[in-house]
């Protein structure tokens, strides 16, 4: 009987370990950067709320809802909307080159991950974190929908792709 107890309490032991390990391992492989804080989700719902992302040069409108927060994955305080031109683009990039640096924004370069895809990006510091303003075509060919994205992350590298 005593056997059978212990058999009983070691293989309680056993699966109760093992499923803390599986859980451990789950959490782990499912996010294996940190999550985001406080600050960068008040950073994210900053974001949403600039200015510069209401902007659009006559000819181009809203396209869908404005997208933001902070993904947890990468710790990406994000702001993002589409917009669908119903004139030439041709103007587009330098019509947010010119509102972005009236609105306190600098000229930043195109990393190669965006290069060709990327036509503007501008950065600015916003509580305390670099912050990075790109405009590119949803295809990126010069198609009639682009995007306007604001990211930040807590490296402060360049976030224009």
């Amino acid at each position: 009987m005593k056997r059978l107890i212990v058999a009983v309490l070691a293989a309680a032991c056993v699966l109760g370990v093992g499923a803390y390990v599986k859980d451990r391992l789950v959490s782990l492989l499912k996010s294996p950067f940190p999550r985001c804080t406080d600050d960068d989700r008040q950073l994210g719902s900053h974001l949403v709320a600039l200015s510069i992302l209401d902007a659009h040069p006559v000819g181009a409108n809203p396209s869908g809802k404005r997208l933001g927060g902070c993904d947890d994955d990468d710790r990406l305080a994000y702001a993002e909307q589409f917009y669908r031109l119903s004139a030439s683009h041709a103007d587009v990039p330098a019509f947010y080159r010119e509102a972005a640096i009236k609105d306190g924004w600098r000229s930043a370069p195109v990393p190669e991950e965006g290069a060709g895809m990327t036509l503007v990006c501008l950065t600015r510091v916003i509580s305390g974190r670099n912050v990075f303003l790109s405009m590119s075509y949803s295809d990126g060919k010069g198609g009639d929908e682009y995007l306007l994205q604001v990211r930040s992350g807590p490296s402060g590298g360049n976030l224009c792709w």
